[in-house]
């Protein structure tokens, strides 16, 4: 099945969330809103760049709790974790970050406002970006999310919670492409 385009995306007139939603076909509504907003809708440039042909009707999206140590398990493709940690380095400190909606909701809550999604034991697989697939939690939508969070792990950041929401996608091998 087709996924709708986001109309005007990218524009200041784009089109709301919930007219997004009235468009999305029937046989993908086992998808939860939470994923199509925030993997879908609020990135359709990279999601059409890149994950769009994956297809949604045979994929799954479980809730899930991670523990912090589970949630420096999670990895991505060789670099990139390093470039997220580089990135929220100076968190702390960096008011672009730390007073942003996200940074505050992040260092008043301790966790995440909304799941971040993750495709567990895929090392196998080639990411469409290029390069191998992370084990054990290969991170597919969330980067600003995970970087935060391993800050404040790395940190011990005293308003930290235990356990954080995930979504665990869930799709056939076939859908990627295998490393060679």
């Amino acid at each position: 099945m087709h996924i709708p385009p986001v109309a005007k995306w990218g524009e200041s007139d784009q089109e709301s969330f919930a007219d997004y939603y009235k468009k999305w076909p029937e046989d993908h509504r086992h998808v939860p809103k939470d994923v199509i907003e925030n993997w879908i809708y609020l990135r359709w440039g990279s999601y059409r760049e890149h994950w769009i042909q994956i297809d949604l009707s045979v994929t799954r999206f479980e809730p899930s709790i991670m523990s912090n140590g589970e949630i420096m398990e999670i990895g991505h493709t060789p670099g990139w974790i390093k470039a997220i940690d580089d990135t929220f380095r100076d968190f702390f400190s960096n008011p672009v970050q730390n007073t942003s909606w996200l940074g505050k909701y992040m260092l008043m809550h301790g966790t995440w406002p909304s799941s971040i999604i993750v495709l567990p034991n895929q090392g196998n697989l080639e990411h469409p970006r290029g390069g191998k697939m992370a084990q054990p939690f290969q991170l597919i939508e969330g980067h600003m999310r995970l970087g935060i969070i391993r800050k404040l792990i790395k940190t011990k950041f005293k308003k930290l919670e235990a356990k954080h929401d995930v979504w665990l996608m869930r799709t056939p091998d076939h859908l990627f492409q295998p490393t060679h």
